[in-house]
């Protein structure tokens, strides 16, 4: 490869919270050495109800966590939409029939439990009360060592001691009130602020599905109830009086809540409630030199949204897999340009998504408000408000079509540069396993390996694949160690769904540890598949890649 690391200097991680989490869980996983640092005295306790979609629930079930195993997680596939003239319709959370037809409703203070411990597995513990007090980048670039240091920073721990540290680079996810935008006088783009909205943990008296997320329309804004079983619910309510920070009194609550929900639920008790202002979607750069931002220190979705956890975590796997190949020497630095071309894409994707019928929905605009739960289901169809109002938490599969990293597409099936693993059964050949053994039948999120790049050659079974296989296996030696090859066919049943996405006769694939394509097309497009190797991973110096090159095209023809 392009020089194997001896030494890496641990990554610095601001912020202690799912993103922070996320990404020393990532990295350390990927054999990269961690600090992981926070501000609070201690982990939160508030009970916050997190929309997880399907795509996040399989890439951290690869990473072994599983979220619908999580004490009080409750799966949802709909959204129920009401006005006070009764139940609107209703629309399908994740519709996409590539992944689950379900979202998860999972507890934030149980999933950051949980990532504590898949970290505590991998020697690693957050360092809490301990603040980033000053941050100097003495390496911007990736000249030399990838692994090396570049950033310095002064830490405070809760004792008041002060420690430097050196680090190969520090990733910011301590949210919008972070420090470190501030500590490299970094400018905070964003547009006007938005409406505040009222967050509350509620039990309820009525009839109210425990796996349906009910969205309720009035007339000063709108009510979104998050099933949390037994009769408890997370409520997201706009919050005309927007005065940020208080809590909002029962009293306040009940009469905004009555104005949208009908007669039938009666507010019984409330445990906590905060407001939470519309920052105005505050948004320093993805990457400054070595300094990476994610989750909400990038972007900060409206509280409206169910969009905050699925692209904290996203970002994190997005970002982890490709830092940890280049501090390790395995891939080009300027892989790493690609993080933020491929977030902010899903960033945009997302704003149109669901930051538009938060506004639409929101306090803001009463004659648009008034059009929307009056006038639209009389005249129109009223699921089209339904599905506008699913949108809010409803899942969007991010795809990376215009990613530098995704090859020209070229596959003569729907997996296409930049799209994502469908969830589907398969018979695949099991790395190591003697000569002659059986496929087994799995899940293809099963068979994608989150630590290397998976090279599916799929078709028919049968002696001339399997020597294809080998064959691929035996070509691609100078990345032995970067690439797995899989020999994937159909399962009896389901070899429609299969050629769709694989395409009619033998196909490469070569996916991403994240679970996304990045090379699509036939068995003969093998030097194309090295040329692209080549330059985001290319091998050490003293291999011939011309040579190479031309001996497979002459072999291929």
């Amino acid at each position: 490869m392009t020089g194997l690391v001896s030494t890496i200097t641990p990554v610095l991680i601001a912020g202690t919270d799912l993103t922070g989490l996320t990404a020393a869980m990532e990295l350390s996983r990927l054999g990269v050495p961690v600090r992981l640092i926070g501000e609070p005295p201690g982990p939160s306790a508030i009970s916050r109800t997190l929309v997880v979609h399907s795509l996040t629930a399989e890439l951290l079930e690869q990473r072994g966590l599983s979220p619908e195993a999580l004490p009080g997680s409750n799966r949802v596939r709909h959204t129920a939409v009401y006005t006070k003239g009764g139940l609107l319709g209703t629309a399908e959370l994740a519709p996409d029939s590539d992944h689950r037809g379900y979202a998860l409703l999972a507890c934030q203070a149980e999933m950051e439990r949980a990532l504590r411990e898949q970290l505590a597995c991998q020697d690693v513990a957050a360092e809490y009360g301990t603040e980033l007090a000053t941050l100097v980048q003495t390496e911007p670039g990736w000249r030399g060592d990838p692994g090396g240091p570049g950033v310095t920073a002064l830490l405070r721990h809760p004792s008041g001691h002060q420690e430097e540290i050196a680090a190969s680079c520090l990733i910011s996810a301590d949210g919008r009130q972070g420090s470190t935008g501030h500590l490299l006088n970094l400018p905070v783009h964003g547009g006007p602020e938005g409406p505040s909205y009222t967050l509350a943990d509620l039990w309820l008296d009525g009839d109210l599905h425990d796996d349906v997320i009910s969205v309720f329309l009035g007339h000063r804004g709108f009510v979104m109830l998050l099933p949390a079983g037994g009769g408890r619910f997370q409520c997201v309510a706009t919050d005309p009086p927007a005065r940020s920070g208080e809590g909002s009194s029962q009293a306040e609550l009940r009469k905004f809540i009555g104005g949208c929900l009908p007669g039938s639920v009666r507010l019984r008790q409330m445990q906590w409630s905060s407001r939470f202002p519309d920052t105005g979607r505050l948004s320093p750069p993805q990457r400054c030199g070595r300094v990476f931002f994610g989750g909400g220190s990038a972007y900060a979705f409206s509280p409206a949204t169910g969009q905050g956890v699925n692209s904290d975590v996203q970002d994190m796997i997005n970002l982890g897999w490709k830092l940890g190949m280049v501090l390790r020497g395995k891939a080009a630095p300027s892989l790493l340009g690609t993080y933020s071309e491929e977030r902010i894409q899903v960033i945009r994707q997302l704003e149109h998504r669901a930051e538009v019928p938060a506004d639409l929905l929101g306090p803001g605009s009463a004659l648009v408000r008034k059009l929307l739960t009056r006038v639209t289901p009389t005249l129109l169809d009223p699921h089209s408000l339904a599905d506008l109002c699913a949108d809010l938490t409803g899942e969007l599969i991010p795809d990376y079509w215009s990613s530098p990293l995704s090859a020209p597409s070229c596959g003569s099936g729907s997996l296409q540069p930049g799209s994502s693993v469908p969830d589907m059964r398969i018979f695949a050949s099991v790395p190591g396993a003697p000569p002659g053994s059986p496929p087994r039948a799995m899940r293809l999120h099963e068979l994608v390996s989150p630590s290397r790049l998976n090279l599916l050659l799929a078709g028919d079974a049968g002696s001339s694949a399997a020597a294809s296989a080998a064959w691929l296996e035996q070509q691609l030696q100078p990345w032995r160690e970067l690439i797995t090859v899989h020999l994937v066919t159909p399962v009896p049943g389901h070899e429609e769904r299969f050629f769709h996405a694989f395409g009619d006769g033998q196909s490469l694939i070569l996916v991403r540890p994240d679970s996304h394509v990045c090379f699509a097309d036939r068995l003969k497009a093998l030097p194309r598949l090295v040329a692209w190797l080549n330059t985001w991973f290319p091998p050490g110096p003293g291999g011939d890649r011309l040579v190479r090159r031309r001996r497979l095209a002459g072999w291929l023809h």
